[in-house]
């Protein structure tokens, strides 16, 4: 470093002769190194840390986002008789009450999301109840509600639904809200090992 600055310092003032400069003044010139600094000693194995990266890795479901659980039990679900039937039994004509839609059962969490959030699909019912369809908990589209119906949609405001609850949680269970048309309707998170009696797969 001392040869390169001296070499510098000459050619400079080689260029300042015979320039309007007093032959009697003193001059600094700041003289810098140009070698390269040497590298860091890193030991083998050693992960070095980088204060510049950055987590790219978008939020995949049920990482990122907030948890829900695992599997859902509905209750509540019921409604009048619209006409009589002969009962099997008697061959009476009765009217009997109760989950005629077949939406009262357990709810498993789905993998894949839907409309940008969680979805359960129903897989347990009570077996007293002759209904068809395959339920699904999903979250309407613009995220301002959550709808219980047989298909899965984007569910929007003029949709008709079985069900639908007004609230923009993201754990349906966790709503103080009642569902329409059915207030009665209850939403409870149930443990993957709790066994659940009176219903059937």
């Amino acid at each position: 470093a001392p040869a390169k600055c001296e070499c510098v310092f000459r050619t400079v003032m080689d260029g300042l002769k015979g320039g309007p400069f007093d032959a009697g003044a003193r001059y600094f010139l700041r003289c810098a190194s140009l070698e390269e600094a040497p590298p860091v000693p890193v030991d083998e194995g050693e992960e070095v840390e980088n204060d510049l990266e950055v987590d790219l890795e978008p939020n995949m479901p049920n990482s990122g986002s907030p948890a829900v659980p695992a599997m859902i039990e509905v209750s509540g679900s019921s409604a009048f008789a619209a006409y009589p039937a002969i009962s099997p039994r008697s061959g009476l004509l009765k009217r009997k009450d109760g989950d005629h839609l077949g939406i009262n059962g357990v709810y498993a969490l789905r993998e894949e999301m839907h409309n940008g959030a969680a979805c359960w699909v129903q897989v347990e019912r009570s077996p007293t109840e002759s209904a068809t369809q395959v339920w699904h908990i999903f979250r309407a589209a613009d995220g301002l509600s959550w709808v219980i119906d047989s298909e899965l949609h984007r569910a929007a405001r003029d949709t008709p639904v079985a069900a639908r609850l007004p609230s923009k949680v993201d754990d349906p269970t966790a709503s103080h809200s009642d569902w329409v048309p059915n207030s009665a309707l209850r939403l409870q998170a149930r443990s993957t090992g709790a066994s659940v009696h009176g219903y059937a797969s």
